[in-house]
């Protein structure tokens, strides 16, 4: 692992780089980039959001290590298998590709604002632990960009998270709230277990723990990094 630190934060299909606001000052690095649009508003295809996350990557000197939450960690699984010599490490949380996602909410654009306020209530533990417009900014995106969320959700739910890993050649981390009832760690843990996963759970935390708990969050990150580093240095 280098001494130099380069981290690339990727969000959710419809959450933007806001999310990882107070996470950010916690986690020592030399280059940042926050990819700051909601993936939604960037393309509707899977293709072209990886060749976008590729292509930052590629604009950073040196190896990167990647920073995810939800349809982001998916794509940083896939720069991992993609990028093997590139990308250093992976941080996943609310991972897609493990299974299906079913919010159980009939979505359509008469009642995309409806469908919105519901899927807060399932992306956040606890409301009141985290931003005051964080849940307006979700439900706002969702609102306006529900027709290439809906061709993304298809299109994630036929994405395989596991196909993956074969070709991830660096260590990766899953930090998960034990809340998450969108993306849960259930469906992930026999591919964590297979290919050696440190996993931390987060309690009284949802999809984006990030969110609701980022001191909790920046502090898994930076234990794992001691470790790792020590481990590279022992090597």
């Amino acid at each position: 692992m280098s001494n130099e630190k380069s981290i690339v934060y990727l969000s959710g299909m419809f959450a933007g780089g806001w999310i990882w606001e107070r996470v950010v000052p916690l986690i020592a690095a030399d280059t940042i980039r926050v990819i700051e649009q909601p993936l939604c508003e960037i393309s509707n295809r899977l293709d072209d959001l990886s060749d976008h996350v590729v292509d930052q990557v590629m604009g950073i000197p040196g190896p990167v290590t990647l920073v995810s939450n939800s349809l982001g960690s998916y794509l940083a699984l896939k720069t991992a298998n993609l990028l093997p010599e590139k990308v250093e490490r992976v941080v996943v949380s609310g991972a897609a590709g493990f299974a299906d996602v079913d919010l159980g909410v009939r979505i359509t654009p008469r009642k995309a604002r409806e469908a919105a306020k519901s899927l807060v209530e399932m992306i956040f533990f606890d409301k009141s632990k985290i931003e005051w417009d964080y849940a307006a900014r979700v439900e706002d995106c969702f609102v306006e960009n529900l027709r290439p969320i809906l061709r993304l959700m298809l299109e994630s739910n036929r994405a395989s998270a596991a196909e993956l890993f074969p070709g991830i050649r660096c260590p990766v981390h899953a930090i998960w709230g034990r809340g998450d009832v969108i993306t849960t760690l259930a469906a992930a843990r026999d591919t964590f277990n297979r290919y050696g996963v440190r996993v931390d759970v987060l309690e009284e935390c949802g999809h984006s723990p990030m969110c609701e708990a980022p001191e909790r969050f920046a502090h898994a990150f930076n234990t794992e990094s001691h470790r790792l580093q020590l481990r590279y240095e022992t090597a």
